[in-house]
């Protein structure tokens, strides 16, 4: 490679880190933590944890965002979770993970990005254990549950087949129509 096109790949590469669209190296993941009741302090069991990646690309209005891949999975008997991650990126347009988190009783947390849970929620919901998040859901009356208004992020029935079968187990339980 001659020294000129170097030269042109390397302000290039510059370019795309410094627009914030493209990180230059990062590892993603993995993502672990356990989720208990804000009261009993015990471990839940069933809670839906759904990751979600997008793309970040640039333009002159902002950036436009578009879906990528994502992981659904319910927590075991002792409340953990583990998702992996997308693990080594260089020169990447891939955003963070996106998390939302929800039981058919408990409050919803997310959709947001995991880093989130360490500075917007920070120790009302989540308690950090290292890199595991505690995270503390808080049971809310019949009466909140029948206020609040549950959606999914839109990214595929067939991505997000659990947190749609959580909300609907919600609404069967307070005799509302389902999705």
């Amino acid at each position: 490679m001659t020294k000129k096109i170097f030269m042109r790949m390397f302000m290039i590469a510059t370019l795309l880190v410094c627009s914030g669209c493209v990180s230059l190296c990062r590892i993603d993941g993995p993502y672990k933590g356990k989720v208990i009741d804000s009261e009993t302090k015990q471990p839940l069991e069933g809670v839906v944890v759904l990751g979600v990646w997008n793309k970040v690309y640039g333009n002159v209005a902002g950036s436009t965002r578009e879906f990528y891949d994502s992981v659904e999975i319910l927590t075991g008997k002792n409340g953990e979770f583990s998702i992996p991650g997308k693990g080594l990126l260089l020169f990447s347009f891939l955003d963070e993970m996106d998390v939302v988190i929800f039981k058919a009783g408990y409050e919803m947390l997310g959709y947001g990005p995991w880093s989130g849970f360490k500075t917007l929620t920070g120790g009302k919901n989540v308690q950090w254990d290292g890199d595991n998040a505690i995270i503390l859901l808080n049971k809310m009356s019949y009466e909140e549950r029948k206020k609040r208004i549950l959606g999914t992020p839109g990214i595929g029935k067939s991505r997000e087949l659990k947190l749609i079968y959580e909300i609907r187990k919600e609404r069967k339980e307070l005799g509302k129509d389902t999705l």
